[in-house]
């Protein structure tokens, strides 16, 4: 990628390489593309180019590394399913036989879809636990000092964060022993194939939500040890 190269999309900034590979010069991904050392490119707008560094049958899910632009490094854990969401370079070695045969075994056992049943007692008991847990944050940010309220527009104006209000988030979290668990979460949100993407998903999903009761219906949940949920969300 040429240094400083940038792509405007979507009204925000991202780097990209204006002298990137044509599509004809790759190939759909598909479960055979799957083997380590394969060099590739997700789908997305800018081409975004990685190598696979592992696969797993039994989990369901491949791994790419990303070789390029803002999240250079990061590794990325893929379902196998999503294979078709990158091309690969022609002429690159392909999985075949038994290989082949236990990944497209993995897809199947894995790329379900399961409908969670929405209650007005599990609501409730959820509107419970968030108001007490609204309560006891503002108590201890009360008692830490934290304003009842703020201006961010100098902060979105600056393109800045606020270090203070990141201390008392960060110390709030590890009291309630979240901190990890928003590491992760954190770090997969603004780090993964479609991040792009999620903002204007989330909008989406909160503008279409009218509090009421409404089955979801969705992928599986899964996990790296391979489990697919069949009714609960794990964590």
């Amino acid at each position: 990628m040429e240094s400083g190269a940038l792509l405007v999309h979507g009204g925000s900034v991202y780097q990209s390489d204006p002298g990137a590979a044509p599509d004809s010069e790759f190939v759909r991904g598909g479960l055979r593309h799957l083997v380590a050392g394969n060099r590739g490119r997700l789908l997305d707008a800018r081409r975004t180019p990685v190598h696979v560094t592992g696969v797993w049958a039994q989990t369901g899910f491949f791994e790419v590394e990303v070789d390029a632009f803002e999240d250079g490094g990061a590794r990325w854990l893929v379902p196998l399913e999503s294979a078709s969401s990158y091309q690969f370079a022609a002429g690159g070695a392909t999985a075949g036989g038994a290989d082949l045969a236990a990944l497209s075994e993995a897809m199947a056992r894995c790329d379900v879809q399961i409908t969670v049943t929405a209650g007005s007692a599990a609501r409730k008991h959820a509107q419970r636990r968030v108001a007490g847990e609204c309560s006891r944050a503002e108590v201890w940010l009360t008692g830490h000092g934290a304003p009842d309220g703020f201006d961010p527009q100098p902060f979105i104006s600056a393109c800045s964060g606020w270090p203070q209000a990141q201390d008392w988030l960060a110390s709030y979290l590890a009291s309630r022993g979240l901190a990890a668990i928003e590491e992760q979460i954190t770090a997969g949100y603004v780090s993964n194939p479609w991040a792009g993407d999620n903002r204007s998903r989330l909008a989406r999903r909160s503008r279409r939500y009218d509090g009421r009761n409404r089955a979801h219906r969705g992928p599986g949940t899964r996990v790296p040890g391979g489990a697919v949920s069949s009714g609960r969300r794990s964590g």
